[in-house]
C-alpha cells in the first residue's frame, strides 16, 4: 500500500466518522474497523499534511463541549475533523 492509498483510507475513514478525536484516538478506531497497517506516527504526520492542505481542521477540545469549532492554537494538542474541502476532495476523486 503506497503513502497516497494510506493517506486516502485515513481522509475516507474521517469522512465516514465526521468526529472531533485527537490523532491516537483516530488511529485506534482505524485499527479496529479497518485493520490497517500503519502506525499511529504515520497517522499524526498525515493528519499534519491534511491540515496544511485544509483537508481537515485543527481545533480545540474545550470549545467542543459547547457544540463549537475553535481553531487550535499552536503548540496545543488539538483534535481533528474533516473539513468540507476535505469532503470537497473525496468527492473530486471519486468523479470519473
Amino acid at each position: 500500500m503506497t503513502k497516497e492509498d494510506r493517506r486516502q483510507q485515513l481522509l475516507e475513514f474521517m469522512k465516514e466518522h465526521p468526529l472531533a478525536l485527537p490523532p491516537l484516538l483516530i488511529y485506534r478506531n482505524l485499527k479496529l474497523h479497518k485493520d490497517v497497517t500503519f502506525t499511529a506516527d504515520s497517522v499524526r504526520n498525515y493528519l499534519d499534511e491534511f491540515a496544511e492542505e485544509g483537508l481537515v481542521l485543527m481545533v480545540e477540545k474545550e470549545p467542543l463541549d459547547e457544540g463549537k469549532l475553535v481553531e487550535a492554537e499552536a503548540g496545543t494538542r488539538p483534535y481533528y475533523i474533516i473539513s468540507e474541502d476535505g469532503r470537497d476532495y473525496l468527492s473530486e476523486e471519486e468523479s470519473p
